[in-house]
């Protein structure tokens, strides 16, 4: 005949367990982790687009081939976006061109379409489009803007982020 205690081994034992795992998982979520850990949050477009890039631009009036240094500085709030470009090298020297325009998804993954107004010499009627990507988590990410006069394209600005 079995004793009392070898009887009540198995099932003791589960019942034991499962008051560990029980206790052990209470300040944990499956999915996140314990509770009250730090998080990295993923960057919003705004977030991520906000701030200063540098790079180049090309083919500054056709007549020019200029190829110089570029910055510019965004600050985003939501989709809209506000910015100051310059161009800094040699024939094609403009700063404090003004830029005033909107954020869209594009239908691509991690891609948003960056388009709008420029203002400021030598851009009476200025506008600017192209293309901001996002390469998380490599933070490779970069601009693309294609500027305008009217109805010309004078200068494509490619841009990444200021390491």
């Amino acid at each position: 005949m079995k004793s009392k205690w070898a009887r009540l081994s198995i099932p003791g034992s589960l019942a034991a367990a499962a008051l560990i795992l029980a206790a052990s998982c209470s300040d944990s979520d499956p999915v996140t982790g314990p509770r009250g850990a730090a998080r990295t949050p993923t960057p919003t477009p705004a977030d991520a687009i906000s701030g200063l890039w540098v790079g180049a631009v090309d083919s500054w009036e056709p007549a020019d081939q200029c190829r110089s240094g570029a910055r510019a500085t965004f600050t985003a709030r939501s989709s809209q976006v506000t910015g100051r470009l310059e161009i800094t090298g040699e024939p094609c020297v403009f700063r404090d061109v003004l830029f005033d325009g909107t954020l869209e998804e594009s239908g691509y993954f991690h891609q948003w379409r960056l388009k709008g107004r420029i203002s400021g010499d030598p851009f009476a009627d200025g506008s600017a489009q192209g293309k901001f990507v996002l390469e998380q988590p490599f933070d490779d990410d970069w601009i693309r803007l294609d500027l305008r006069e009217g109805s010309t394209t004078v200068g494509v600005l490619y841009l990444q982020r200021n390491p």
